[in-house]
């Protein structure tokens, strides 16, 4: 999903969150699949936070595992699905590529599902079942907007980056820190998405969210007038995590130390595009 700059300096990861990473890259390693399309990237601030909240309850060592796992094959299947390019021309290896990027995704679900399945835990399961199906619904809801003629709602971006973690939170009731993980999850993916858009001209979800939203206004918004928007919600986010609290020092402090982070390197990236060009 998104980077991890500078995270070891903030997080010497344990033992526990190291193995759960190797498990995810065993699991998802599969020779032909290698060939022609690229390893899941694991979203680190994802895992750490459902590390963070996990050691809050009297759990087994196998039970965080596999349930921070699990989350990790999730995410990593809507990931691959939503890079499938569905346009029907191109070369028979575009062809290829997008058919095997469509059996990853299932590789990476019936992964999850194996991986539940040893769980045993049906409560976890529904809380995983109803976060994809929020998730799609939220996807759906900002790229077909523009046909049903309804404003988009922001929630639904934030659904889309966050709700796998934070309906966990609620599962094992420790629903005051879901506001401050939903606004840190946001805020990051709109870093990232906005730096996407300025260098690459890569189309994200949040875009599609803004253009969206203006429907029916005007016909189309300029480069700056998208970024001027990224920037407003930026604010906006980096604002609400001001005045957010986690009753936990630890990750409270996670949690600020990483936004200091993701700032830093942002700015870090622009400014060697800005020299590059």
């Amino acid at each position: 999903m998104l980077g991890d700059f500078g995270m070891t300096a903030l997080y010497d990861y344990n033992e526990e969150l190291s193995e759960v990473f190797e498990s995810f890259y065993r699991s998802v390693k599969h020779p032909y699949l290698m060939k022609y399309i690229e390893d899941p990237v694991i979203d680190k601030d994802q895992a750490t936070i459902l590390f963070y909240l996990l050691k809050e309850k009297e759990l087994s060592e196998k039970y965080k595992h596999d349930c921070i796992l699990t989350v990790l094959l999730v995410q990593a299947a809507l990931d691959t699905h939503e890079t499938v390019n569905i346009h029907e021309l191109g070369s028979e290896q575009l062809k290829t590529k997008r058919q095997l990027t469509v059996l990853a995704g299932d590789y990476y679900s019936s992964l999850y599902y194996y991986v539940l399945s040893k769980l045993e835990d049906v409560s976890l399961i529904r809380v995983l079942s109803r976060s994809i199906q929020e998730i799609n619904e939220s996807k759906m809801n900002i790229y077909k907007h523009h046909k049903k003629r309804i404003q988009p709602n922001v929630s639904d971006l934030k659904t889309i980056y966050a709700s796998i973690v934070t309906n966990i939170a609620h599962l094992f009731n420790v629903s005051e820190w879901s506001e401050v993980i939903e606004e840190f999850l946001f805020l990051k993916a709109l870093l990232h998405e906005r730096f996407l858009f300025q260098e690459y001209a890569q189309q994200g979800k949040a875009l599609n969210f803004f253009h969206n939203a203006q429907s029916g206004k005007t016909s189309s918004l300029s480069d700056s007038v998208y970024l001027e928007t990224f920037n407003q919600y930026i604010e906006d986010s980096l604002q609400n995590l001001h005045v957010l609290k986690i009753n936990k020092q630890s990750m409270d402090t996670y949690i600020k130390l990483r936004i200091e982070s993701l700032m830093l390197e942002y700015q870090l990236k622009e400014q060697c595009a800005v020299e590059e060009g």
